[in-house]
């Protein structure tokens, strides 16, 4: 079972993911070996689903099920008080650097 850094880590793929389709395969930073492995990690725990369509070349289809919308909403929350607290963060880091 993946540590909550893994999740973190497959969601950042999945969105990656997500993003390249929606614009084409133009996002990226992802290999295509450590999407493959995510996204199968993820199917595994029911949090994406895909379906694969018997065309050449091949094409996959994704979507979030309940579990994974829920998912994703929390870690979109968390994501956004980081942002929003990385200020706060960095002061804290640069006042204990020298400790």
């Amino acid at each position: 079972m993946p540590c909550v850094a893994e999740a973190g880590q497959f969601f950042n793929v999945a969105k990656d993911h997500f993003a390249r389709k929606a614009t084409g395969g133009k996002a990226g930073g992802v290999s295509e070996r450590m999407l493959a492995q995510t996204l199968h990690l993820l199917e595994g725990d029911g949090l994406i689903l895909r379906h694969a369509h018997q065309v050449v070349p091949p094409h996959v289809d994704d979507s979030l099920p309940p579990l994974g919308a829920k998912a994703a909403r929390r870690v979109a929350n968390l994501t956004q008080w980081i942002e929003a607290s990385l200020p706060d963060i960095l002061a804290h880091r640069a006042s204990n650097a020298g400790n």
